[in-house]
Parts: C-alpha cells; structure tokens; sequence
C-alpha cells in the first residue's frame, strides 16, 4: 500500500542522550548489563552472553537504566548499527559508544527507528556525517538533523513486524544448517571408518 510522504526530522520525534561513560566491573559481576560493540554481531543483533557489567550500587545509573522505546545508534567507529533495546535483554545502560534515543510512540516506533538506521540508505548518510582522525564519530546535533519518513503506525508495526519473522526464519535455518553440518560430519566419519575396516 503506497502512503503520502510524511517527512519530519528525528528531533520532532525523538529525545536523545548519550550513552554512559563508565569502567565495567573488573570480574564482570555487575547487575546491570553495560552495552558495547562486543555485545552485538555482525547484522547488529544482540548476543546472549554478557561481555560487561556495572554495580547499580556503587553510582546512580536509574536514569541511565533502558527502557521499552529506547533505540540505540552507535555513533563511534566504523559500525554504525542501531537496537531497539528489548526487555529480555535484561537491565542494561548503553556505554558512550551509543546515542540513546526514546521514541514519541504516538508516532514513531523504536522497532521502526532502529530499521531505518540499518538501512544501506541511512548507513551510507551515516558515514559522510562521521568525522575524527583516530576514532570516526558522528554528533548527536547531525543525527537530530536527519529526517525520517513516518507512515501510519499500523504500517510502521507491519514492516517492524515482517523483519522480525524474517529475521525468525534466517536464525532457524542457520540452526538446520548447522546440525547438518554436524550430522554430515557424523555420517562420513562413519563411512570412512567402515570402508578403512573393511580393507583391513
């Protein structure tokens, strides 16, 4: 279904902070997850295993504590994925590698958000706004200047929706996959092995 152009640029949309600066728990027993480029892989997806985290006790990280609506867009580096941040994710506080940003979800959604930053589109405007010598990084005020184009909610679920059962589809056939490879395996050891018994 083909919708009128609705372009508004993300600060009318979006308020964003920066991620918090912070030296992880030297034995990684923190209760907080704290998000850096090693939690994520290649396509931008979350990994289960926890590779940081901070003690909520020491300091006051309640307000950088993320929630439902939250996106996150790496900003520094080469790789400029985003994350709608999920609850079985578990607590977590985005590093300063992130720019966080929380939806008006009356008209945009995080999912929706987070898709439109990985679009080659977007990633290819991302990385004429990075600059730096050493680390390339990109400014919270070039980000707040891009512009996104906002369909109806409903269809914002609808795209959101059909990533995420494609996305479904690609993680269980990467699991056929791999228990092919390993029954493969199986399967030619053990021919190998009774082709060598028998010649004996």
């Amino acid at each position: 279904m083909d919708f009128m152009k609705n372009e508004v640029l993300l600060s009318e949309v979006t308020q964003s902070c920066f991620g918090l600066y912070e030296r992880p728990d030297a034995n990684n027993l923190g209760d907080l997850r704290y998000l850096q480029g090693a939690d994520f892989d290649n396509d931008g997806l979350i990994k289960t295993k926890v590779s940081a985290s901070i003690d909520s006790k020491k300091i006051d990280y309640m307000s950088h504590i993320l929630t439902e609506g939250d996106v996150l867009l790496a900003i520094k580096g080469l790789r400029n994925f985003s994350w709608a941040y999920d609850e079985s994710a578990g607590d977590a506080v985005a590093s300063s590698l992130f720019l966080v940003l929380n939806c008006d979800r009356e008209k945009l959604l995080p999912g929706y958000l987070a898709l439109f930053f990985n679009q080659p589109r977007t990633q290819a405007k991302l990385k004429t706004l990075s600059a730096g010598i050493t680390v390339q990084s990109i400014s919270k005020g070039e980000v707040m200047k891009m512009k996104i184009d906002l369909p109806p909610l409903n269809e914002q679920a609808r795209i959101v929706k059909l990533a995420q059962m494609m996305q479904q589809e690609i993680e269980l056939t990467e699991r056929i996959m791999e228990k092919l490879k390993v029954k493969r395996k199986a399967v030619l050891a053990e021919l190998m092995n009774k082709k060598q018994t028998a010649s004996e």
